[in-house]
């Protein structure tokens, strides 16, 4: 029998021209104490992904998260951030990291909120608090992303 291929056609030419594949940095289900000003508090367990992506067309690096909720189809936070916005929110948050390290720091962070998830006083609790229409009362602002804090208690 003759085969009929339809299927896409890829030029090694466009390959070459196409921005990279974003990096996958973490991707994980992380325990979240969920904070909204118009509901109560309730705790739930976010999928946090992160990656590194390039835009165009400045060709710059951004960290790019997405929390997402398997329980909440409606539930979608997205951050993408480049060095430069990185250097604002460094200022306003008192990071003492810098863009390169931050994922990594964040990943950590998220590791041991998963470790210390099952114990009675967890010492890492993430939390995502939510502002109201304005979005103030949120801990890391931009893109979407209502806020991300990890508290110590």
């Amino acid at each position: 029998g003759k085969r009929a291929d339809n299927g896409p056609v890829v030029h090694s030419t466009m390959m070459e021209s196409a921005p990279p594949a974003s990096e996958t940095l973490y991707s994980g289900d992380v325990p979240m104490l969920l904070k909204h000003p118009d509901r109560e508090d309730r705790h739930g367990t976010l999928t946090v992904e992160m990656s590194y992506g390039v835009t165009q067309p400045r060709n710059q690096r951004v960290l790019h998260v997405q929390l997402t909720d398997e329980a909440d189809a409606y539930l979608l936070y997205t951050l993408d951030i480049s060095e430069d916005e990185f250097h604002s929110l460094k200022t306003e948050q008192s990071l003492l990291v810098d863009f390169q390290t931050f994922p990594s720091k964040l990943v950590e962070l998220l590791r041991q909120c998963q470790a210390s998830a099952s114990n009675e006083h967890p010492r890492f609790v993430a939390v995502l608090a939510t502002g109201g229409g304005g979005g103030g009362g949120s801990s890391l602002t931009g893109g979407g992303m209502g806020g991300a804090g990890f508290g110590s208690s």
